[in-house]
């Protein structure tokens, strides 16, 4: 029973793990995104700094 467990937790953990490295990723890519297109609305619009 004792290794079965130890077992799934690790799989969890190694499952949470991944799945949060994706997500932080893609936050971070959004997040460029949107900075690079507040960026380029904002030379257009008279140069807004972030």
């Amino acid at each position: 029973m004792g290794s079965d467990k130890k077992g799934f937790l690790t799989g969890l953990t190694c499952r949470t793990n991944w799945t949060g490295l994706s997500y932080r990723r893609k936050t971070k890519n959004i997040k460029s995104e949107l900075e690079g297109f507040l960026v380029k609305k904002g030379c257009k619009e008279g140069g807004v700094s972030l």
